[in-house]
């Protein structure tokens, strides 16, 4: 994402004073053989579940700036079917990424002007990839 402006961006969620990232307002949008679209949503299956403070996962973009980071398709789960990560049958495929900006969420009393922040709102998508799985 390129833009004139400063501002920064809420990616997800923050464990462990940063030391762990979830990435999950970055959803995967895959199309199938059929022609069929699924939204696939970011789950890291080595923190099932969370006790303790979450932040925001806030990253800085001056102007002109990009950010990026990689993910791998066995960190996805569909909503819609229950797979971690999806199951893929064989056949051309197409992928694309889906960033929903929203403003902070998760304010600690500790942070309260973390919600002052100049967030990017909205939603931008990436170009689709297409890949071709292969039998087994």
């Amino acid at each position: 994402m390129l833009a004139d402006a400063e501002f920064v961006v809420n990616l997800g969620s923050m464990l462990a004073n940063g030391r762990v990232m979830f990435p999950e307002a970055v959803h995967l949008i895959a199309v199938d053989p059929a022609g069929m679209s699924g939204d696939l949503e970011f789950f890291d299956r080595r923190f099932p579940g969370v006790a303790g403070r979450i932040d925001d996962f806030v990253v800085a973009l001056r102007s002109g700036a990009m950010y990026t980071f990689t993910v791998f398709l066995d960190q996805y789960w569909s909503p819609e079917t229950k797979e971690s990560p999806p199951k893929w049958t064989a056949g051309k495929y197409r992928l694309s990424a889906r960033f929903d900006g929203r403003g902070a969420s998760k304010v600690a009393l500790d942070m309260p002007g973390i919600a002052l922040m100049n967030f990017w709102l909205g939603t931008v998508a990436s170009p689709a990839i297409e890949f071709v799985v292969t039998g087994r």
